[in-house]
């Protein structure tokens, strides 16, 4: 059992302080620089040092997941071109023909978005189902906070819960935990699933008693931008593009980085061919265009992952001496392996804690940001009990993500309540319970698989 020293509470103090900035809704990057300044200087016994580790723990962390918001770059860069040609309508429109029963609406929108938001992220993904499917499922009698609901739960919750498609949460998970991506990836499937299919169902549930999918009907709103006339051969292309990459992913068991490598190569070169016959002589300039917007965005998502995950990746030996050097302690994990093996902890426990703490985590509207946090604890207090931490990092994952995209009233909700037309604390509230409902099945399938 590790010796907990001064230093070991210190790093300790810093981890509270940045989960209390989250509970609060401040932003902890200030405290989190602080933090990794002071480890830095306990680490090196310099000062000079210590600065020197600042930026380079935040450029080792960036290196290592650097991958994700570039390829998130490309997917918005791409889901607008889509959405200035309108083929993205024309992909969706087969789907359009099952909204007309409300009840049965509820699943199309969940599955519609569901499939998407694996494929082109959820932000975008609710862009394009909110402004083109649900003011359909609207005009056939659903209410907006119903035609919403699904829409949070399977897009951000499910999809984005496990990503298997982009693999860019369980690539930061991998990173900062050291557990294979491979396992993570398979693990996460059974527990999102279950997740997912409680929390829908219970939502369904609710929504049939309240009445929600009686409400009037009217004539569907028109789709805002006419398609051109190689929009439909751009769909065909697009749709058989990503059918071959799924082929190719899963007959060549293609996982993390090669897979999404796949993906981002196949992602940009569809954009590229789809400017040129569209755009022709401003293909190029249309090109940087979407590709400068899409990179905006995903710096501004991933900014702060960057410099959180740098903290919370020096809490392990081996993130720690990829900055400082070899025999660099690492502080969270000896606390974690502390606390197991004081007895403190078993296996139902520990998954109501990891629960817990990555609810907590998700209130910063993101839900990427504490990825670190999550898969070191699993990675420090799972194996000492004699647990498996790969159910348990993929729990935190998906109830972090899920919290960040359907209970928070800012963030992603706040745009998909705008695509919708309702109020975001008004959708946050209907999503309580049935959210409540699949993380308690979430945990019960975890503590099973541990």
């Amino acid at each position: 059992m590790p010796i907990i020293t001064l230093a070991h509470f210190i790093y300790l103090f810093f981890v509270l302080a940045i989960l209390v900035c989250i509970a609060i809704k401040k932003d902890p990057m200030v405290i989190t620089l602080v933090g990794l300044l002071v480890v830095g200087i306990m680490n090196t016994q310099s000062l000079v040092k210590g600065l020197q580790g600042v930026f380079s723990a935040i450029f080792t962390s960036a290196i290592g997941m650097f991958v994700i918001p570039l390829l998130i770059a490309v997917v918005i860069a791409f889901s607008k071109v889509l959405r200035e040609t309108g083929t993205d309508y024309i992909m969706v429109a087969p789907v359009k023909r099952l909204l007309g029963r409300p009840e049965i609406s509820f699943w199309v929108l969940g599955f519609t978005i569901f499939t998407l938001a694996l494929v082109f992220w959820p932000m975008p993904a609710a862009g394009l189902v909110g402004t083109i499917l649900v003011p359909i499922a609207i005009s056939a009698g659903m209410t907006p906070l119903a035609a919403a609901m699904p829409l949070a739960m399977f897009g951000h919750g499910g999809a984005t819960g496990g990503d298997w498609f982009l693999q860019g949460a369980p690539t930061v998970l991998a990173n900062t935990s050291g557990l294979p991506i491979s396992e993570i990836l398979a693990t996460s499937k059974p527990i999102v699933g279950v997740s997912l299919l409680v929390g829908s169902v219970v939502a369904w549930i609710m929504l049939k008693r309240s009445g929600a999918f009686n409400g009037e009907k009217s004539e569907a709103v028109a789709h805002s931008i006419e398609a051109t006339k190689m929009a439909p051969f751009s769909a065909v292309m697009v749709l058989a593009a990503l059918a071959v990459d799924i082929y190719i992913m899963v007959t060549q068991h293609l996982v993390g980085g090669d897979a999404t490598y796949l993906l981002g190569g196949t992602i940009l070169m569809l954009t590229v061919l789809i400017c040129l016959y569209e755009f022709k002589e401003k293909s190029l300039d249309k090109f940087i265009e979407v590709y400068k917007a899409g990179f905006v965005t995903a710096i501004e998502i991933f900014g702060p992952v960057f410099i959180i995950s740098a903290f919370f990746m020096i809490g392990s030996a081996e993130g720690a001496g990829s900055v400082y050097g070899e025999g660099t302690p690492g502080y969270l994990v000896e606390i974690g392996q502390y606390i197991a093996h004081s007895g403190a902890v078993n296996i139902p426990l520990l998954a109501v804690v990891q629960t817990l703490v990555a609810a907590l985590c998700g209130m910063d509207g993101a839900g990427f940001d504490q990825l670190p946090l999550l898969g070191s604890m699993a990675k420090a207090l799972a194996p000492a009990i004699g647990a498996n931490a790969v159910p348990l990092a993929c729990l935190g994952q998906m109830v972090t993500i899920w919290t960040a995209g359907a209970l928070v009233p800012w963030g992603f909700l706040a745009a998909l309540a705008g695509f919708c037309g309702v109020s975001p604390i008004e959708l946050a509230r209907k999503n309580f319970i049935p959210t409540l409902c699949a993380f308690a099945a979430g945990t019960i399938v975890t503590i099973f698989m541990m």
